[in-house]
This record gives structure tokens, C-alpha cells and sequence, in this order.
């Protein structure tokens, strides 16, 4: 009995030994099993958290490169329209210039032109009534073509004078010649 009472205290010690056993193992596999699950969850929120900040990364970058374009372009877009007003200065000063250069010409056409006037003028007070008798002479033609035709032709002749002999017609010229003469004598000053 006794011997069957130390093998039944040792298999009771060995019992309890294994159930010690187990009892560790289990505490030891429960503490992995958590250890691991929180190793797991630390990892998996560390691995969220690095994904968050890349992700945060990757938007301010993104947005620093939309707002370095927005930038770009704002001044690509200033740069064009200060382009475009120099342009626009540099045209209006052109024509402003050319209206300038316009108006300068036509004055100094206008002053030409008054001058050549004048000079007509000078040149036309200056005729000897020699001059004017012949310039009259040369125009006969053309006055007695810009004349009216008469539908019918009277004469009458007081001096004798024909007209229409070369003679009559000297004599009438010769005539009117002496009232131009005297017309101009009395125009002119000093006469």
C-alpha cells in the first residue's frame, strides 16, 4: 500500500507538475499570443501611421507643386500682360509719332504752300504791263472759247474799224489794253 501510495503521490506529484506545466505553458502561450496581437496592433497602427504621414507628405508636396504652379503661372501670365501693355504703349507711342510726323509735314506743306503764294504774288505784282498784255494776249483763245455763242451776229461800226479784219480786232485789243493800262496805273501806288 505504501508503495502504491508513493506511486500515487508521485503520479499526483507528476500531476500536478504536468498541470504546473501546462498551467506555464499556457500562461507563456496566452503572454505570446498577446504579446503577438499587440505586436501585430502596434504594427498595424505604426504601418497606418506611416501611411497617414506619407499620405500627408504626398499632399503637401502636391499642393506646395500646385501652389508653385499657380505661381508660375501667375507670373508668366503678369510677364505677358506687362508684355502686352509695352506693346501696346510702344503702338500708341508709333502712332502718336506718325500723327506727330503727319501733322509736321502738312504744316510745313501749308507753309510751302503760303510761301509759293506769296512768291505768285510777287512775281504777279511785279509784271510790266508789257507782260500782262501779252499773258492777256496768250489767254485770248481760251476766253474766246469759254465765251457764249451768239445765236445771231450784229454790227455796228462807229470808228470805221472792221472786227473782223485783223486789223479792227488790234484796234479793239489795242483799246482794251489802254483801260487795263489805265486801270493798273491807278491800282498801283506812287502813280
Amino acid at each position: 500500500m505504501a508503495a502504491e501510495r508513493l506511486k500515487e503521490t508521485q503520479r499526483l506529484e507528476n500531476e500536478r507538475e504536468l498541470a504546473g506545466l501546462r498551467a506555464r505553458n499556457d500562461a507563456w502561450q496566452f503572454d505570446t499570443e498577446v504579446a503577438e496581437r499587440l505586436r501585430r496592433t502596434q504594427r498595424r497602427h505604426d504601418d497606418s501611421r506611416a501611411v497617414a504621414e506619407l499620405e500627408t507628405q504626398t499632399t503637401l508636396h502636391a499642393l506646395r507643386m500646385e501652389r508653385e504652379r499657380h505661381t508660375e503661372e501667375s507670373e508668366t501670365g503678369r510677364l505677358r500682360i506687362e508684355r502686352e501693355q509695352q506693346l501696346k504703349s510702344l503702338e500708341l507711342a508709333g502712332e502718336l509719332e506718325l500723327a506727330r510726323s503727319r501733322a509736321l509735314a502738312d504744316h510745313e506743306r501749308a507753309l510751302l504752300d503760303v510761301e509759293r503764294l506769296r512768291m505768285r504774288a510777287d512775281i504777279d505784282n511785279q509784271q510790266s504791263p508789257a507782260s500782262l498784255q501779252a499773258k492777256l494776249i496768250g489767254l485770248l483763245p481760251e476766253i474766246m472759247a469759254k465765251l457764249p455763242q451768239p445765236e445771231e451776229l450784229r454790227m455796228v461800226s462807229i470808228n470805221g474799224s472792221d472786227r473782223t479784219t485783223v486789223s479792227g480786232l488790234l484796234a479793239e485789243l489795242a483799246a482794251m489794253v489802254g483801260v487795263l493800262r489805265s486801270a493798273i496805273d491807278r491800282d498801283t501806288p506812287g502813280s
